[in-house]
């Protein structure tokens, strides 16, 4: 099933019971399946902050079990090779049945959000920050294809960017692995605001 498939990957990860090692600071926006709390290491400073997603896989409908399932295992198989993704600390299970992982914190928060500020005029933007957020996330995307997986969810919903100004990629549960010796596919699901217009049959 696909929790026992989940159980067994994330325990791999990470020993069962890691959400000991973490501090609750506070609950951060989130979209299904997953909640988003921002935690720091017992004992760690403020610039050790992360944010833990989690979803408790038994209270899920077996599709959005997998869609936690698929955002945990490409993590773990993206092994932070990339400055321009969301970097992964860990992934564990645990003990009261949350599925969890967690990830570098990017303090300002998603695109949408900025864009969001932007138009209260509460955050200013500059046109030269915007191209640097383009090239960081064509980066990323690039990394994601010469490893053969698509994205299939990429939108402001999913960019994030850092305190320092450098957007990164994340929201990674759509994503997909083509099948061996191609470079095309069609996929089982997708964001339909992200749907590129090549596959879009009208």
């Amino acid at each position: 099933s696909p929790n026992d498939t989940h159980n067994r990957s994330i325990v791999r990860a990470s020993s069962v019971g890691a959400m000991n090692k973490y501090s609750i600071v506070g609950y951060l926006p989130s979209g299904a399946p997953f909640d988003s709390l921002l935690v720091s290491g017992k004992g760690a400073t403020k610039d050790s902050r992360y944010v833990l997603q989690r979803a408790k896989l038994e209270e899920l409908p077996e599709s959005q079990q997998r869609l936690v399932i698929n955002s945990a295992t490409v993590l773990q198989g993206l092994a932070n090779s990339c400055p321009h993704q969301v970097l992964c600390v860990e992934s564990f299970m645990d003990p009261t049945g949350y599925a969890c992982s967690v990830l570098e914190y990017c303090e300002v928060g998603p695109v949408s959000l900025v864009l969001e500020q932007v138009k209260k005029k509460e955050f200013p933007l500059a046109e030269a920050e915007v191209v640097s957020w383009a090239s960081e996330i064509a980066l990323a995307v690039h990394h994601l294809h010469e490893r053969g997986m698509i994205h299939l969810n990429i939108g402001v919903h999913s960019v994030f960017i850092c305190a320092d100004g450098q957007a990164k990629l994340g929201d990674f549960a759509l994503a997909s692995q083509l099948p061996e010796g191609e470079d095309t596919m069609e996929p089982a699901a997708i964001s339909f605001s992200c749907l590129p217009p090549e596959i879009l049959r009208l």
